[in-house]
């Protein structure tokens, strides 16, 4: 693991600067990164004390905000775009700064006695309302991080995730500590991100399965101009169907799925092309970390994991006695434990409980289904109908929807079919590239 007494900016200025981010297509220097941090160190120190908060979609000033609260010794929320910096809000979270859209800092009345040094403040969910944040030291959030080998050469990221989110900001920090290089977009969508691939030629890509499957449909007929050594997949189930298309599109690449949250940390690697992780892991742990399974849902504890919430959340949170409790309903098949869905994303369907994603990796094993989702929409009697949304090429709809039809009714039970089959030209997603699980989800 990198040694943190040596600041994120030194290592930069050790790799040098012939690296830099691409943001929107435009080269940013590791130099201008740095020489931005630098001067917004002095800001904050001028600044006085407490929290600083950042709410930018952009990675080159996430990235310089990161360096110097680093420099600075100060805590650092990082917030997401769809979050209304308003001063009630700053307020109740003890940010005391804020760091505007040019980089600048606007102080805020607040009281800076909360603050505890260097930290990276993780938002789990952003709205209007104060926003519930996980508080991580850089260690526990390098833990998983690996400084690239010399003699390999340089990587080029394209970052699919927010730069704010916990998967954003692994990508940046593996990209700090071997001087690698990021590509950028603040348009988010799989259509501005794979013109930025085409156009950037990223030999690194991490993304959710939702992302890799628009992916594999928008950049078809570009896949032998992307010069992919290593696809990493994670925030979503990694379902095999998604795992297999990925090694028939890129038989060369290194494929790994990551099992990480905003409150464990990164948790596990998974790199033998397999869905799920080996139930021998249960038993033996892996890097450090503990599994369990109680009553259905993963349980983690994990070195790596957040030291608590802050902004008025329990400061213990999902933690009992070391333990997380991720959420994550399991199951373990074949000496292999492999995800079931979200517990909070499970629907009430006529008083039957229904997990959309045990429907949809099903949806998605049909011919000709080239990608789905399954989400339900409210109802007043049954509580949740459920739908799904289908893309495919092939161009018989009507047929296929029987086809899809008769392919679940074989293998579910009758209220877990999808009542409502939409055929569309792409999937909708949240901001951080998932699958919304019911109408009108942010």
């Amino acid at each position: 693991m990198l040694a943190t007494k040596t600041t994120l900016h030194e290592l930069l200025s050790t790799h040098g600067y012939q690296c830099g981010l691409w943001q929107d297509g435009n080269r940013v220097s590791y130099s201008k990164v740095c020489d931005s941090a630098l001067r917004l160190a002095e800001s904050l120190s001028a600044a006085g004390k407490g929290r600083v908060a950042i709410n930018s979609p952009r990675a080159d000033f996430v990235t310089a905000a990161i360096l110097a609260c680093q420099l600075a010794d100060r805590e650092l929320v990082l917030l997401r775009g769809n979050t209304h910096l308003e001063s009630d809000v700053c307020s109740a979270l003890g940010a005391s700064a804020l760091i505007g859209e040019e980089l600048n800092v606007v102080s805020v009345e607040a009281d800076g006695s909360a603050a505890t040094g260097f930290h990276l403040l993780i938002a789990t969910s952003g709205t209007t309302a104060t926003p519930k944040i996980a508080r991580h030291s850089l260690e526990a959030l390098l833990g998983r991080v690996r400084r690239r080998p010399n003699r390999c050469s340089p990587a080029r990221w394209l970052l699919t995730f927010s730069p704010a989110s916990f998967a954003g900001l692994q990508v940046v920090l593996t990209a700090i500590v071997s001087g690698d290089e990021v590509v950028a977009v603040t348009e988010p969508g799989v259509t501005a991100l794979t013109r930025a691939a085409v156009e950037l030629q990223p030999t690194h890509i991490s993304a959710t399965p939702t992302f890799w499957r628009g992916f594999l449909l928008t950049a078809a007929t570009s896949f032998a101009k992307i010069p992919i050594r290593q696809i990493t997949l994670g925030g979503e189930i990694v379902d095999q169907n998604v795992l297999d298309h990925l090694r028939a599109a890129f038989p060369m690449s290194g494929i790994t799925h990551i099992y990480a949250t905003t409150e464990a940390g990164a948790v596990f690697a998974v790199k033998d092309g397999r869905a799920g992780f080996p139930a021998a892991w249960l038993e033996t742990g892996f890097e450090g970390v503990r599994l369990r399974i109680v009553e259905g849902v993963l349980e983690v504890q994990s070195p790596r994991a957040m030291t608590g919430y802050i902004g008025g959340e329990s400061k213990t949170g999902p933690l009992t006695d070391g333990w997380i409790r991720t959420g994550d309903s399991v199951t373990i098949r074949e000496n292999r434990v492999h995800f079931l869905g979200r517990v909070d994303t499970v629907l009430n369907v006529g008083g039957a409980k229904v997990s959309p994603e045990e429907v949809e990796s099903l949806l998605l094993d049909v011919p000709g289904v080239l990608e789905g989702r399954v989400f339900g929409i409210p109802n007043a009697i049954t509580g949740f109908v459920l739908a799904a949304e289908v893309v495919t090429d092939v161009p018989d709809h009507e047929n296929l929807r029987r086809v899809i039809l008769s392919c679940l009714t074989a293998r579910l039970e009758r209220y877990k079919v999808p009542q409502l089959i939409r055929f569309v030209a792409s999937i909708s997603t949240s901001q951080l590239g998932k699958k919304r699980r019911f109408d009108g989800q942010a």
